[in-house]
């Protein structure tokens, strides 16, 4: 669903001074290294030991912090755009968060696990990251690591079409930047080893008058979308042991939502984590691994549900949840090495998430305290928290599971490596589900690679899927959980210069969740709706044109039909360089026109949205001051395109 509304002023300018000493550790320098030295980077969110794009048993897409950065994007779901397979738009619920399609997908419910260094984002609400964190920064992150395509047998629910895992930087610096649409941005990193071993911390603020909305059918009416984010993160490691704190904030106003525009729509969120983990490992090739992370997610928010113009209301009608979900996850294994040939882990892992409070924000609200309602009678005359709310309380429940695991991964000879996993995961409910993955890799000769992957995936139903009992929405407890399975076949061939990565995807889900109308009823219910096939073909390349410029243009196109209006296809190209000390990168995102109705409603206000086929132009450049400072120049949309 859509709402018509014209979006002003989207380009923004991005001025930013950078002042760092020498790095904790040594960073890859994306310009330094030749075509073949990047194919060899190694990356952890795909097996279970570090392996590069050759060795992992999934298509994975990497990026350096030099990548990101020449790449002129500061948000995660920006970066997104430009792997293969994956876009990011705006959406329109309570936060006004960024969806995510992942091939050919547009359902927008946790379809992709989100992880910061290995620490689950997704919350048991939503399934999603999004919502709750509807910004991710990227100035303190040495690189980020994706997976295309299922990845339940390592990571369990959610990894169903995609794994992003965020890497952050250990490293001295600070960051100061400033721009138009009243932008500020603070981020700084300090890092210290000592004998009690080795100490990190990571600070990142945001500040923006965010963007300007008017929308068409309401002459005169425009909003901005100011927002505020806040980010700490605290790291201590000795020798086998690291411990970790993560709390992050995020402030929006007047953002669009599925009604359209106004000026008291708000959202706010808090998300704090703890993690402990533990390696150790013995000389006889057995490590014990042990990693255990506690989350805790709250959001408060309120959004345009109802417009007081509409007979017989006199007042809008505003109402968001005002939720907290806390989640435990407990993960112990065993890895063992078996000289060159043989690497195997088994484990056992123990999820509890519980919806903790399931209160409203709300302009209307009954007498009882169970319900809301836009009669004039119940207005409160301003936005209201409550921390309970009646036709909320089915809410307060819990998702418990319990898996094993093992995953092993055999070379055959120096050509021929095959991997083999499976886990097995049991709810509270009696769901059960079973996530293998099978891939094998053949190296045809010493420019070119062939992987094929058989893998299945799943994702749980949530809370609000399962128990939600109010005025929107009704859940099913009965809910089953959501499977896909995938075939992937890869064709991967380097050269001195040039790299390309060619894959093609088919996609078979099964008892998709979906929210469908209730017969003579506003209301919709939860339920597994049927099966769906997508299947396409995905493409990156990398280019060397000389010592200082380099080319990476992705492309990604479907055979099928996408789901729920996804994109059919859509491109990237970015031109980076690097002459002394002076780096300019251009790149542009291209995507086809979209259009969308909502063909069940037949009122003068129905929802939709149209936008022409249009590139998405970017600029970026940095030039070397000193030896630890640079000042960095963004221009992003540079030709202002405008949705509608």
């Amino acid at each position: 669903m859509y709402k018509k509304f014209k979006e002003l002023g989207k380009h923004g300018l991005i001025a930013v001074v950078v002042s760092s000493s020498v790095q904790a550790n040594e960073q890859i320098d994306f310009f330094d290294l030749s075509i073949e030295q990047l194919l060899q980077v190694k990356t952890d969110v795909a097996s279970i030991f570090p392996a590069s794009k050759l060795e992992a048993p999934s298509s994975v897409t990497y990026f350096s912090k030099q990548e990101i950065q020449a790449l002129g994007v500061s948000d995660l779901y920006q970066l997104l755009n430009y792997v293969p397979g994956f876009q990011a738009v705006q959406g329109e619920f309570i936060s006004s968060h960024q969806k995510l399609q992942s091939r050919g997908v547009y359902l927008d419910s946790g379809y992709v696990l989100i992880l910061k260094d290995g620490i689950r984002i997704n919350d048991v609400s939503f399934g999603k990251a999004g919502v709750y964190t509807p910004y991710i920064d990227l100035s303190n992150i040495e690189k980020v690591e994706v997976i295309r395509g299922p990845g339940s047998e390592i990571y369990g629910s959610n990894a169903f079409l995609g794994v992003v895992n965020l890497i952050s930087e250990k490293s001295n610096k600070i960051e100061f930047a400033t721009g138009n649409n009243g932008l500020k941005r603070l981020s700084a990193s300090l890092q210290k080893q000592t004998e009690t071993g080795s100490y990190s911390a990571n600070l990142a603020m945001l500040e923006t008058d965010g963007q300007a909305f008017s929308n068409w059918q309401e002459e005169g009416l425009e909003t901005t979308n100011p927002n505020k984010f806040f980010e700490l993160q605290l790291a201590w490691q000795y020798h086998g042991l690291k411990a970790q704190y993560k709390i992050d904030r995020h402030d929006k106003q007047g953002f669009v939502n599925l009604k359209g525009i106004h000026p008291d729509n708000f959202f706010e969120s808090e998300n704090q984590y703890l993690a402990l983990n533990y390696n150790k490992l013995w000389s006889n090739g057995v490590e014990l691994v042990f990693a255990s992370n506690y989350g805790e997610h709250e959001i408060k928010s309120a959004g345009l549900i109802t417009k007081g113009s509409i007979a017989p209301f006199s007042y809008d009608f505003l109402q968001g949840p005002y939720w907290k979900t806390t989640n435990t996850h407990v993960n112990a294994g065993l890895r063992y090495h078996f000289g060159k040939q043989l690497d195997f882990q088994a484990g056992v892992e123990f999820n509890d998430a519980d919806h903790v409070r399931a209160g409203v924000v709300t302009t209307h609200i009954t007498p009882d305290l169970n319900s809301t309602s836009p009669l004039d009678v119940y207005y409160l005359g301003k936005p209201t928290t409550y921390s309970n709310l009646g036709e909320f309380e089915s809410l307060l429940s819990c998702v418990k599971s319990a898996a094993v695991y093992g995953l092993a991964k055999w070379s055959i000879d120096d050509k021929r490596t095959l991997n083999l996993g499976g886990r097995y995961e049991k709810y509270e409910n009696e769901n059960t589900v079973f996530s293998p993955r099978i891939s094998y890799l053949h190296q045809l000769n010493d420019t070119s690679q062939v992987k094929v992957i058989y893998s299945k995936a799943y994702r749980a139903p949530v809370t609000n899927e399962l128990y939600s009992n109010d005025a929107v929405t009704l859940g099913d407890p009965n809910l089953k959980p959501e499977y896909i399975s995938t075939l992937e076949a890869q064709y991967l061939l380097h050269k001195q210069d040039w790299q390309l990565e060619v894959t093609g995807f088919y996609n078979s889900m099964k008892d998709l969740i979906t929210s469908q109308m209730i017969e003579n009823s506003e209301r919709t219910k939860f339920t597994n709706s049927g099966d769906e096939q997508v299947y396409g073909i995905e493409s990156l390349g990398y280019y060397q044109l000389n010592k200082n410029i380099k080319l990476r243009a992705s492309g990604t196109y479907y055979l099928s039909d996408t789901i729920s209006h996804a994109y059919e296809h859509f491109a990237t190209l970015a031109v980076m360089s690097q002459f002394d000390k002076f780096k300019l990168s251009v790149n542009g995102i291209y995507r086809p026109a979209v259009s969308v109705s909502d063909n069940n409603d037949t009122s003068d206000t129905s929802y939709n949205f149209q936008q022409d086929a249009h590139v998405l132009l970017n600029l970026n450049s940095t030039y070397q001051l000193g030896r630890s400072i640079e000042f960095n120049v963004a221009v992003n949309n540079v030709f202002d395109k405008q949705a509608f």
